[in-house]
């Protein structure tokens, strides 16, 4: 099985507690957007691959 190319997460805008778990775990914004099922803000983030340690089983 291949590493994945990166770890995305989504949060509504305002979410706060949300969006300081994500940047704790060292993910950055991507960018802001509107969710076309609920029509709410959402923020995107992302981890890259180089951000983060995989292992082997």
């Amino acid at each position: 099985m291949s590493d994945p190319e990166r770890i995305v997460s989504i949060t509504q805008v305002g979410h706060d507690a949300s969006e300081r778990a994500m940047t704790g775990l060292g993910m950055r914004l991507v960018r802001e957007t509107v969710n076309p099922a609920g029509g709410r803000r959402v923020r995107v983030f992302e981890l890259a691959p180089d951000q983060y340690v995989t292992t082997t089983r």
